[in-house]
């Protein structure tokens, strides 16, 4: 009788997985060492981006910053709406991704809202 616990289910596979070792202990395995690549790792390659759907996105953030504008104080009209469109009109010519385009939008939001909301509790 062997005292050597040594679970097994009949499948070669699983049980050549269950003698593997991790390494890490002082089992007798053998030790399952991933075999090197090959290829080249490149970067992921971006997704073009269509033109026509981001002079779309354009003008709705320009529609949406003109609509905001006159109700914010001056100053946060001014500086971070005007950069934002600038940086938008930037990633534009630089042909960024939308999500990229998008997520510049929603940051210039929560920035402006949160500016705005700190101008209206505690007036300069």
């Amino acid at each position: 009788m062997n005292n050597v616990l040594s679970p097994t289910c009949g499948d070669p596979w699983f049980d050549e997985w269950l003698g593997l070792d991790d390494g890490l202990g002082r089992s007798p395995g053998r030790v399952f060492r991933q075999p090197p690549r090959t290829e080249a790792l490149l970067p992921p390659v971006k997704q073009p981006t269509k033109l026509a759907d981001v002079q779309e996105l354009l003008q709705q953030a320009e529609r949406l910053f003109e609509t905001l504008g006159p109700r914010l104080p001056r100053r946060i009209n001014e500086e971070e709406l005007g950069d934002a469109l600038e940086a938008i009109r930037r990633m534009i010519a630089e042909l960024q991704p939308t999500s990229s385009i998008q997520a510049r939008i929603w940051s210039t939001l929560f920035w402006v809202s949160a500016h705005a909301l700190r101008d209206f509790l505690d007036p300069p």
